[in-house]
């Protein structure tokens, strides 16, 4: 959950660099500059929050369209979204189908389908976890 700053800090003096920074990361809220910066780095990018929790991401059309197309679950696609992006999605459920379901990956996306969910992204509103008034730093820039 760190900064750009944060992370080209550790980078500068950790004598063990990170090897993850965990971001939330969904098409609402894709934090892709930092996830791409991070991955230029050499640091994995773990994403929680992966099905937009609260949020409009398993009922938007950039998600269901495809879902219908490859007889998949929204869900399913906004996971493969992640991994596609080079992602390490992280999900949680209590139900053993959906658990099964979320592994059950093996479709691709198309590029224009990626390119869809990734014009979904609505900026710092739509944050599910927002943490940065507790710390007086600027934590997701």
């Amino acid at each position: 959950n760190w900064s750009c700053l944060q992370v080209a800090d550790a980078l500068n003096y950790a004598k063990i660099p990170p090897a993850v920074n965990q971001l939330e990361i969904h098409p609402t809220y894709s934090n892709a500059d930092l996830a791409q910066w991070c991955l230029s780095q050499g640091v994995a990018v773990m994403g929680y929050c992966t099905l937009g929790s609260g949020k409009p991401d398993m009922q938007l059309g950039a998600a269901e369209a495809p879902a219908k197309r490859l007889g998949v679950l929204a869900a399913q696609v906004l996971v493969k979204w992640s991994m596609q992006k080079g992602y390490v999605p992280v999900t949680k459920s209590v139900n053993k189908e959906r658990m099964k379901s979320n592994l059950s990956l093996d479709f691709s996306l198309t590029n224009e389908e990626m390119q869809a969910l990734d014009a979904c992204d609505g900026g710092l509103v739509m944050k599910i976890c927002n943490h940065a008034g507790e710390f007086g730093l600027p934590l997701y820039s």
